[in-house]
């Protein structure tokens, strides 16, 4: 049965966590076969987990099978968990109530932390501000998204999160352009949050060093 839980390995970058386990998915896909038989069946509970965690490769394929399910249990499945009556709504009104209350939306939040050429000197505070951005944007991924991660498949949240760690990259790579005195103490940073081994975003800075600040090297384009 799906668990209530997964341990997440917190040195594991989304991305290598997706790929990984999206090699072991191809190898034993239980879920599949699991979640399957749990719609078809009378239980409630279950019928809502399955519909929450999405295991499956098709996001349609539970409407259509609870489509298929008598309107009478589609009723009582609307009602569970004090949910008012459905009686005037059509099955299809009534399964998109159950997928509505089944379900936790994502709501993305932009990455809102940028240097300053006035910012502190000191490494310390610098990669602490970075790591607790890291981890606010980590915790906002509702744990379905992160079981649908760890059954191999991506996710609109997962690929949000890349998404702002590569616009966090992009702005320390365009503060480094534009002042490169600073190089030295994001060097610093980069060695302060490694040791933090953060859940999500290790800001890797020498790469990003490497080629932020390289004026006889720039193409056309890029100057």
């Amino acid at each position: 049965m799906f668990p209530e839980t997964f341990p997440i390995a917190s040195n594991l970058s989304i991305s290598c966590f997706v790929s990984e386990n999206a090699r072991n998915a191809a190898q034993n896909s239980w879920w599949l076969d699991e979640g399957t038989i749990i719609l078809k069946t009378f239980n409630s509970k279950r019928i809502r987990q399955v519909i929450r965690y999405r295991p499956f490769h098709d996001d349609g394929y539970p409407r259509m099978c609870l489509l298929d399910r008598a309107k009478a249990f589609l009723t009582a499945l609307v009602e569970f968990g004090g949910h008012e009556s459905p009686e005037s709504l059509s099955p299809e009104q009534m399964v998109g109530k159950i997928f509505l209350h089944s379900t936790t939306p994502f709501r993305p939040v932009q990455c809102d932390w940028s240097p300053t050429p006035a910012c502190s000197q000191d490494a310390q505070p610098i990669a602490e501000a970075i790591e607790v951005q890291s981890h606010y944007h980590f915790k906002i991924i509702p744990f379905a998204e992160i079981v649908r991660v760890y059954l191999g498949y991506n996710t609109d949240a997962t690929d949000w999160i890349l998404k702002q760690h590569s616009v966090l990259c992009e702005t320390i790579t365009q503060h480094l352009r534009h002042h490169p005195e600073q190089i030295s103490l994001y060097t610093e940073v980069e060695k302060v949050q490694f040791n933090f081994h953060s859940a999500i975003f290790w800001i890797p800075l020498i790469e990003i060093l490497s080629r932020s600040y390289k004026p006889k090297a720039r193409l056309p384009t890029e100057l």
